[in-house]
């Protein structure tokens, strides 16, 4: 990334030209115009300077907003970086315990100068450091205002950079559980011997690792935590396997679980067993109760994390 500046800033010629042909793009495209444009210049974007510490809205975000009204879009307001506020705060000798309400202040007063963004929800973020700001706020004004096909891939794309975002992503996955169940007892009562297993076994696979990737508790983030950290971690099992390997690992987990689950469930007396090993109702119990431990166990692994990543913030938000 470039390097910041926190000073107030002007549009350029440059910049406002470029302002005045997405507001042409937008009007001629819809607001999908918006996301294509951030396709075309996030590469470029990156090695360019950020502009932050804007606290006044700009007749651009005072024409998109009018736009997205007119079409009944939920949006909001967000300033980030609010850390380097309180760093520069803290530089300059300033009270930086002050910082955020002078901030919001600011922002709060340009925001309703105007009618049509007075009503406006605004957050303020700090996207290093997670005791920062209000991004779980932000978070709940989003689950609260877009689908919740929307808010999954939104929730999902997001980094696990609170515990209340690992909560949510939590609490998303579980509700995929009796859906992942069904599924392998609906393939499990397909009189397809060996076949069923071998599908139902790339499911879970491809289940776990979804819950890898959703929480980021991946091979890489996990080899720079400390020894005794890692440890600590049930993924570890998982990660630390692949290919026949995993599938035998599950396959044992998932054994131990159906002798249990057959014996237990009088219901397997009466359903012939027709091309598995164990019956569809005893599949949707064993899938179900396999995938709420690893997904407990990857709660708690994410949360390990979190904490250790929270403490190495605060030692160099403390050295800084």
């Amino acid at each position: 990334m470039g390097q910041t500046s926190s000073r107030e800033t002007k549009l350029t010629k440059k910049e406002t030209k470029v302002a005045q042909d997405l507001r042409d793009r937008v009007e001629n495209e819809g607001p999908e115009a918006i996301a294509k444009h951030v396709r075309e210049n996030l590469d470029r974007w990156k090695t360019e300077d950020l502009k932050i510490g804007i606290s006044v809205i700009s007749e651009d975000d005072i024409w998109l907003a009018e736009r997205l009204k007119e079409i009944n879009k939920p949006y909001c307001f967000v300033r980030s970086m609010i850390d380097q506020d309180i760093q520069n705060a803290e530089f300059d000798g300033k009270n930086s315990d002050t910082v955020l309400e002078e901030v919001r202040e600011k922002v709060q007063k340009s925001v309703a100068a105007n009618s049509i963004t007075r009503e406006s929800s605004i957050f303020f973020i700090s996207g290093r450091y997670t005791d920062i700001g209000e991004f779980p706020q932000l978070l709940t004004h989003m689950e609260e205002n877009v689908s919740s096909l929307k808010f999954e891939l939104i929730l999902f794309s997001i980094s696990a950079i609170s515990k209340e975002v690992i909560e949510k992503k939590y609490q998303k996955l579980k509700s995929r559980v009796r859906i992942v169940s069904v599924g392998a007892a609906a393939i499990s009562a397909e009189p397809i011997p060996i076949i069923d297993l071998a599908i139902n076994l790339h499911l879970m696979i491809s289940e776990l690792h979804h819950y890898i990737d959703t929480f980021g508790i991946s091979m890489d983030k996990i080899e720079s935590l400390p020894s005794e950290v890692k440890e600590r971690l049930s993924v570890w099992s998982v990660l630390t396997k692949s290919g026949t390997a995993l599938a035998v690992f599950i396959t044992q987990q998932i054994g131990k679980a159906a002798a249990v689950a057959v014996i237990e469930s009088i219901a397997d007396l009466f359903i012939p067993v027709i091309g598995s090993l164990i019956s569809a109702p005893t599949t949707f119990l064993v899938v179900k109760d396999f995938l709420n431990k690893y997904l407990d166990q990857m709660k708690e692994d994410a949360i390990v994390v979190y904490d250790n990543v929270l403490h190495s913030q605060q030692h160099l938000h403390t050295d800084a």
